[in-house]
């Protein structure tokens, strides 16, 4: 599977992933905004939850799948 690491364009964007082996979405960064998007898996690589950070290691926001 190939993967785009980071998207940028200057003083728009600038996006950076970070992929499990599985494929799944590991997180996705926005350091313009100082945002970061966790996201969590269960073993039959089923999305179970996701933090969003900004700019601090505390969740602002927290969202699980049940």
């Amino acid at each position: 599977m190939a993967a785009l690491p980071t998207v940028q364009a200057p003083g728009i964007v600038n996006l950076s992933y970070a992929f499990t082996n599985e494929g799944n979405l590991l997180y996705r960064e926005d350091s313009l905004n100082y945002q970061k998007e966790v996201f969590a898996y269960d073993e039959l690589n089923r999305l179970t939850g996701w933090d969003i950070y900004d700019d601090s290691s505390i969740p602002n926001e927290e969202h699980s799948i049940v």
